[in-house]
């Protein structure tokens, strides 16, 4: 037997990563009230070459540049997940949340009807108002006085709204106290 040899030939397979892993579950983008920001979901990814690829999350705020609306009336949070694999590849992907007061404010009632006798002078007790924001304002809504079928009798109404910080109205609320000569 001949110790003949041939030449030694060889090839080099080399295999790489090169795709970035798959983010799951990144929810959508959303407007919501200002009471119901959801919580930031629990995001996965997905790669062929790594198990258990790291999912990042990064969230800012950003304001409405409308002073009247500053603080938490209107406002966006950008949530960004960022997943990476073993092999530093990343693919990135957010959710925008659009938060506004949507919500108009509760008003309560106003003061009882009544009715007075003449010459009294008609006393009205206004609603009061609550409001998810915190910022609500009862306004005058109208003042309208009906004169009565005698000589110093009349029926007076006012009506009133809630108004928040964003515009929302609830409804009208009134009172009417009215003035007699028996």
């Amino acid at each position: 037997v001949c110790t003949n040899r041939s030449a030694l030939v060889s090839q080099t397979i080399t295999v790489q990563d090169t795709t970035p892993p798959v983010l799951v579950g990144v929810p959508t983008n959303v407007m919501v009230a200002i009471d119901a920001v959801p919580v930031a979901p629990t995001v996965t990814a997905t790669d062929a070459c790594d198990a258990a690829p790291v999912v990042t999350l990064v969230q800012f705020t950003t304001q409405d540049p409308n002073p009247a609306l500053a603080g938490h009336y209107h406002y966006t949070i950008t949530r960004t997940w960022t997943a990476t694999d073993a092999c530093g590849l990343q693919s990135s992907a957010s959710q925008v949340i659009t938060v506004q007061d949507v919500t108009a404010p509760v008003i309560g009632a106003a003061g009882a009807d009544a009715t007075l006798e003449c010459p009294a002078v008609p006393v009205f007790t206004a609603p009061t108002a609550t409001d998810n924001s915190g910022v609500v304002t009862v306004v005058e809504v109208s003042d309208v006085t009906t004169p009565g079928l005698c000589a110093g009798g009349y029926a007076r109404t006012k009506t009133w709204q809630a108004v928040d910080v964003c515009t929302n109205r609830s409804a009208l609320v009134s009172q009417t106290i009215t003035v007699q000569d028996t």
